[in-house]
């Protein structure tokens, strides 16, 4: 009797885990629910993770961890099952930090720190890129990433975008062209070396000087070009 049980024991004991494995293996998945901190997922989400194809439960949920993780207009995310054969997905969507101002008296685009279209609005506070010149949407994260630390660090909310590249233009009224392709570590660090020499014991290139101080820096060449 004993031996029937342990038999019945490890029968029950190899069962589960096998057929819970073979139901995601081989149960095809049904709805997929988006919800983030505002309610429903934005359109841009909702349609991104609709181009996932059909699949299995186990295979879906793989190809939905890889979809949601390389996605920049989302935060952080978690996956639910709900029986039988759905999931649901909670996450957090990046937030805008400015806005890019196409002009033509269209809506401002709200832009995450990666340059991603999250939005659009009628008009608002945020650090904002007008938009002269055409450029590569890839580029947009350059531009964006830039604008965002000269606006924490340096209290700059606007810079304008035209055939030289991204121009910020300092209080003082110095001058600073970016290309719209690079490094952004490598530009930031640039702009704070020279930022910081600018304003050093050099007083003939101390910022403010009217009569022999640099007007513009230019940060599209290897070397920072002061002019």
């Amino acid at each position: 009797m004993r031996k029937v049980k342990r038999v019945l024991f490890f029968l029950v004991f190899l069962t589960i885990p096998v057929g819970y494995w073979a139901y995601f293996r081989f149960m095809s998945v049904g709805r997929v629910r988006c919800l983030s901190q505002y309610g429903v997922c934005s359109r841009a989400i909702l349609d991104n993770i609709e181009t996932i194809p059909t699949d299995s439960l186990l295979g879906y949920k793989g190809k939905l961890v890889r979809k949601l993780s390389e996605n920049e207009l989302i935060s952080s995310f978690s996956i639910t099952f709900v029986f039988p054969w759905n999931y649901r997905v909670d996450l957090v969507e990046a937030k805008a930090d400015l806005v890019l101002d196409t002009g033509e008296g269209r809506n401002l685009i709200l832009l995450t720190r990666a340059g991603q279209k999250v939005g659009e609005t009628e008009e608002s506070v945020l650090p904002k890129i007008k938009l002269i010149d055409a450029v590569n949407p890839q580029d947009f994260s350059l531009i964006a990433g830039i604008m965002r630390e000269m606006s924490i660090n340096r209290g700059i909310n606007e810079g304008v975008v035209n055939n030289e590249g991204l121009i910020i233009v300092m209080p003082n009224g110095i001058k600073l062209i970016y290309p719209v392709k690079g490094d952004l570590d490598v530009l930031l660090g640039a702009t704070s070396a020279v930022l910081s020499w600018l304003n050093s014991e050099k007083e003939q290139f101390r910022i403010g000087n009217e009569l022999e101080g640099v007007r513009e820096v230019d940060f599209r060449f290897n070397n920072p070009v002061l002019r």
